[in-house]
Formats: C-alpha cells, structure tokens, sequence
C-alpha cells in the first residue's frame, strides 16, 4: 500500500477511537471534563494533522504526475507501418482493394440499400 493510503487508513482508526472516547467520557448531561476536552482537542487536531498531511502528498503527486509527463521525452517517431487507424498501411490496402472491386460483395444488408437509396435521393436527412 502507498503512503497515502496508510495515513487514510491510519485516520480513520483514530477518528473512530476519538469518537469512542468521546462517547465513553460523555456524562449524562452531554458534557465532558476539562481534561477530557483537552484529550479530545489533541486527537482531534491529530486527526486534521493528518489530513493536512494527506492532502499535501496527493498535490506531490498530482504535481509529480503533471511534470513528468511534460517533460518526458519521445524515443521513437512512428512511421507508416506503425500507425493505426485511417493512417495504415493494413487500412490503405483495404480501401483501395474495396475501390477496386476486390473482396467486397454485399456489404450492405436489403435494409441497409434502401435507406443508403433514400438518403442518396434526398429523401431522409443524416
């Protein structure tokens, strides 16, 4: 586990021991002795010290990410052979066989056809 996943982890247990110790110490009046108070401001400002903390390494890192990815390098240029898409080598040869007549029969459903006619026509707008 990362740093920052312990120091959440880390916080959750002791906010669940202050809220315990708060419960434990509450006398039936809803109050708490001074001493008790102090306890709890302690854990409590424990507890905010640690967010404090959490927060400061998730902008590190956010800051991290953000200039290592500006600043690294590129190590290869592609050429044709290595792009996808419209730019390849792999789709280029398929386009033109396809002009060409070759490998495509049908490629549209009866379905397909008379909506391609219609829209051809004018009479259905894309």
């Amino acid at each position: 586990m990362d740093n920052i996943a312990l120091l959440r982890e880390k916080r959750a247990n002791l906010w669940n021991q202050t809220k315990a110790f708060l419960d434990s110490k509450q006398r039936p009046d809803g109050m708490i002795s001074a001493e008790d108070a102090a306890t709890y401001d302690k854990m409590e400002a424990e507890i905010v010290d640690i967010g404090t903390q959490i927060e400061r390494l998730e902008r590190r890192r956010s800051l991290e990410r953000q200039f290592t990815a500006t600043t690294a390098p590129l190590l290869n240029t592609p050429d044709n052979r290595m792009r996808g898409g419209v730019s390849g080598d792999e789709y280029s040869r398929a386009f033109w066989n396809a002009m060409r007549g070759r490998g495509v029969s049908n490629a549209l459903s009866v379905d397909n056809r008379y909506l391609w006619r219609l829209s051809c026509a004018g009479r259905i707008r894309p």
